[in-house]
């Protein structure tokens, strides 16, 4: 059965006969109702099938961040979106069996303004690293007031671990505090800038991979 939002002539939700009703970003639109295929898929598909699994098990956790940070929407398209489109073409490396994340390559972040300038990560006791990098703010389109964000990825956990608005340009340098549980443990660490009056991203920068003492 269907339900109309706005009389007979607005869209519906539900389905009718072959036809389904739904919305997709706030657009009504209407589709052929799927059928079910009896054909198994190609070694082909299943591996792209793997591929777009694997991808969104590395994006989901940083969605609401890369919704935010990652270009401009398009149309229909968004900035997640953009994310996964990058990662699956220009990321994601083919194995015999299965693909691997190619982490120099990934980006938290895309935008016009300027991004770190010389940086270099240091691993500290106490589960600390100092993040360092030359103060740019004298160069167009970097501002000493843009926030400092860094994302970490723990490949043994599959989790991030997230410092936004963790220091600002001019400062040139920031000390990161990881909870305990993620010592002697490998991380892959990014960090991007953000100008909060144009509300514009940097091209995020891969800092390098760490491990927590």
């Amino acid at each position: 059965m269907a339900t109309f939002n706005n009389g007979i002539l607005g869209g519906f939700s539900g389905t009718v006969g072959t036809v389904v009703g739904t919305t997709w970003r706030g657009v009504p639109v209407m589709r052929s109702k799927p059928r079910k295929s009896t054909k198994k898929p190609s070694p082909a598909q299943l591996r792209n099938q793997l591929k777009f699994r694997l991808a969104n098990v590395f994006l989901n956790p940083v969605k609401p961040f890369l919704s935010d940070s990652f270009g401009q929407p398009k149309g229909t398209t968004s900035r997640f979106d953009f994310a996964k489109s990058y990662l699956l073409t220009e990321v994601m490396i083919p194995t015999a069996d299965s693909f691997l994340i190619d982490y120099p390559k990934v980006l938290i972040s895309k935008g016009p303004i300027r991004g770190l300038l010389d940086a270099s990560i240091t691993v500290q006791a106490k589960q600390k690293a100092k993040l360092q990098w030359t103060d740019n703010s004298a160069l167009g389109l970097a501002y000493a007031e843009d926030a400092l964000s860094v994302i970490a990825y723990v490949p043994a956990t599959q989790d991030f671990i997230f410092f936004e608005a963790a220091a600002q340009r001019h400062m040139g340098e920031v000390v990161l505090q990881f909870p305990e549980e993620l010592q002697d443990l490998t991380l892959e660490v990014w960090a991007t800038f953000k100008n909060k009056a144009s509300q514009q991203y940097a091209t995020s920068d891969y800092v390098g991979s760490i491990t927590v003492i």
